[in-house]
């Protein structure tokens, strides 16, 4: 993949006319958010400001860049609960342990508990990985595309699904995970719910801020899950 972070050099102008910016609109007013117009019109130069930083100050991790739906999916399921540095550090030497499903199918408990040991959970890790690894026998070895499916193994939900699809299949659809939902929090003054990726309402909410072109999907996701780290960049400029 030439540009990891596909088409990151777009104008807030041009991200508002991606996004259901009406639905958008009145879903704050719906909430009570004083001054909505302003809140949206501010998020998106920032969000674009934010996409516009990925090449140069962008986290290259090696997931970002590859065009393998297996190392995408099985790396999304690494990073559940994980810091992305953590994973890091284990990624070059997991995927040469089990550089194919066929591998990480046949491969020992004891094996893959070695590898992600540094990551905690590792009862749960390896079981998650154990079931993920059935699926994609049951699927011939090839990630489905089929989001049912790719939620099929134990404890693997709809980010890590939902994930897969943006970045390894290029659909664009809604991604919430902690940081995501901290960053619409804090532009848009928006009350989160208990837990945002179950509340129906605020994924509703999500898909009308999703872009609809995959390729700024990408990288708007990227600066979102990123934001903290490129809000200290845009201040500092």
């Amino acid at each position: 993949m030439e540009k990891p972070f596909g088409k990151n050099d777009v104008t807030s102008e041009e991200l508002r006319s991606e996004v259901e910016e009406q639905k958008a609109l009145q879903h704050l007013k719906d909430k009570g958010i004083e001054e909505p117009d302003r809140l949206l019109e501010s998020y998106l130069v920032r969000i674009s400001e934010g996409m516009s930083l990925l090449e140069s100050k962008g986290r290259r991790y090696p997931w970002r860049s590859t065009d393998s739906l297996y190392r995408i999916y099985i790396t999304e399921i690494l990073l559940q609960r994980t810091r992305g540095e953590s994973v890091n550090k284990i990624y070059r030497d997991f995927f040469q342990a089990f550089n194919k499903p066929e591998e990480l199918y046949r491969a020992e408990e004891r094996e893959i508990r070695d590898e992600v040991k540094s990551l905690g959970f590792v009862n749960k890790r390896v079981k998650t990985l154990q079931s993920a690894s059935e699926m994609l026998k049951e699927n011939g070895f090839e990630v489905p595309e089929e989001r049912e499916m790719l939620m099929r193994p134990w404890r693997v939900g709809p980010y890590v699904a939902n994930a897969t699809l943006l970045f390894g299949f290029d659909k664009s659809i809604e991604l919430i995970d902690t940081n995501i939902a901290k960053t619409v929090e804090e532009l848009l003054n928006y009350p989160l719910p208990r837990v945002p990726h179950k509340d129906k309402e605020f994924r509703c909410f999500m898909r009308h801020l999703t872009p609809e072109s995959p390729k700024i999907a990408r990288p708007y996701y990227f600066a979102m899950i990123d934001f903290e780290l490129y809000e200290e960049v845009i201040k500092e400029e």
